[in-house]
């Protein structure tokens, strides 16, 4: 082969290469429509990123808004084809936005940062109008005066009125609640936002919740996949979806307030026209009404009661059942239950003579089960055995309310016994390490003269020492 076919040859394998790396390399796009939107008039953003290949497709979309507010979590479609031999994969992201004042309105610094690297994108730009443009108009909703029509007439105004009515809005219901409807300091209860619909709903946004003053406050993630409950309601059907949930706990008695909850929202709103049904994007706005809570207060309590509220579970473990005088073990308490635990002390140990405790150090752990928090307190005790014996630490309990029987009750672990045998014997030192004035070893098992006396002072300070 000639060199010149060489070099035509190279010529097109880096013009191959070159094509082919522009096809693999993945591709944006933006999309933001309306073009005019009136203030009341959902706006949409659409992101979409492609790639050659049928791998998976991510990106982390980063944008600026001017004169627009984000509505919720975008809606995400996938799509995989298959053309001419090539496959190819892309993923679309779609924000509804909400126009904030009349005038124009921009998304800026559009990236769409991938696992390969970041695909910018150009500014996007519409306007915003007082009212919906008369093409998106609603039907029956009069438009601007035609001045041909006061001379020659409207010659579909005979249609016009024969036109399907319009269709009443979307039913929708925006609606809180409480669980139990009535508590005692310190139970916890579950607030629900709930919304209950007879539309399709595309963006949701809480605008304005509760404060909780007086509660102490835990969210409560919903299922990924939460099914409506369908419900009925003034002799109609409609789909209950929960929106929002917390787990709240009062910390005082009294007669409490919450506040309504103002929440947007994007729903579909069927319309009937000349060509069939249709359909339209509606912006909406959602106000609960405010909710009553009476907190009773506890009644006198025992002496020993450190403020548990609700049936609780209390377990007890020792690492070391077994060891010898001087040697140490942890004592682990754990106390469960679905009450305000977080600030709870620790309880009070029964421990004989034989064995003294240090100060413990204290978590708190948390689990979500279906709407509810269950909250463990853990304490974890050092105990060191003093004297020898079997030593049974006195049962753990501790004193809370129980809401189910409105009284008190004392909640208790199981009793645990701890073996302690004597300190193994020491052997004598070597005399010869002794007289050389130096530490050195001595025969297996034994300690020097000086570490001899170390643990002589330490079993008898353990000795005297008291029980915590």
């Amino acid at each position: 082969m000639s060199a010149a076919c060489r070099g035509a040859f190279a010529a097109l394998a880096l013009v191959l290469g070159a094509a082919a790396a522009t096809a693999d390399a993945p591709r944006g796009r933006r999309i933001l429509q309306p073009d005019v939107a009136g203030l009341g008039e959902p706006v949409q953003l659409t992101l979409e990123l492609s790639a050659d290949g049928f791998d998976g497709l991510a990106f982390q979309p980063r944008f600026r808004l001017e004169n627009l507010e984000l509505l919720g979590a975008p809606s995400t479609a996938r799509q995989r084809s298959w053309v001419g031999g090539r496959s190819s994969a892309s993923l679309r992201l779609t924000f509804h936005l909400r126009p904030l004042a009349v005038g124009p309105a921009a998304v800026r610094g559009i990236r769409l940062e991938h696992a390969d690297g970041v695909v910018e994108l150009p500014d996007a730009q519409i306007e915003i109008v007082a009212e919906r443009p008369p093409e998106r108009r609603q039907p029956g909703r009069p438009g601007p005066a035609d001045p041909f029509d006061a001379l020659f007439g409207d010659p579909f105004a005979a249609r016009r009125r024969a036109a399907p009515p319009r269709p009443p809005a979307p039913k929708l219901h925006l609606r809180t609640s409480l669980s139990p409807a009535a508590a005692w300091v310190g139970e916890q209860l579950t607030w629900r936002l709930l919304l209950d619909t007879q539309a399709d709903i595309s963006a949701f946004t809480p605008r304005r919740l509760p404060d909780f003053e007086g509660f102490w406050v835990r969210d409560v993630p919903l299922p990924e996949r939460s099914q409506p409950e369908w419900i009925e309601f003034a002799g109609e059907r409609f789909g209950r979806v929960p929106m929002l949930q917390r787990a709240i706990f009062p910390l005082r008695a009294g007669r409490f307030e919450l506040a309504p909850t103002t929440a947007d929202l994007v729903a579909r709103v069927a319309e009937v026209g000349w060509f069939g049904p249709l359909g339209r994007d509606e912006l909406l706005t959602l106000t609960s009404a405010p909710l009553v809570l009476e907190v009773r207060p506890l009644p006198p309590a025992p002496a020993g009661f450190s403020g548990a509220v609700g049936a609780l579970e209390v377990t007890a473990a020792v690492e070391r059942p077994r060891l010898a005088v001087g040697e140490a073990t942890t004592l682990t308490v754990a106390v469960s239950g679905f009450g305000h635990l977080q600030s709870l002390a620790p309880p009070g140990l029964d421990l004989p003579a034989g064995l003294r405790a240090f100060e413990p150090h204290a978590e708190t752990r948390e689990e979500i089960l279906a709407d509810r928090v269950r909250t463990t307190r853990v304490w974890s005790w050092v105990l060191l055995a003093a004297r020898p014996g079997r030593h049974r630490p006195g049962p753990i309990g501790l004193i809370a309310f129980d809401p189910a029987i409105e009284d008190y009750r004392t909640f208790s672990s199981p009793s645990l016994e701890i073996e302690v045998t004597a300190a193994p014997a020491v052997a004598r030192a070597d005399p010869a390490a002794d007289t050389a004035g130096t530490p050195g070893p001595g025969p297996a098992g034994s300690l020097t003269p000086f570490r001899l006396l170390l643990a002589a002072a330490a079993l008898a300070a353990l000795a005297g020492g008291s029980a915590a």
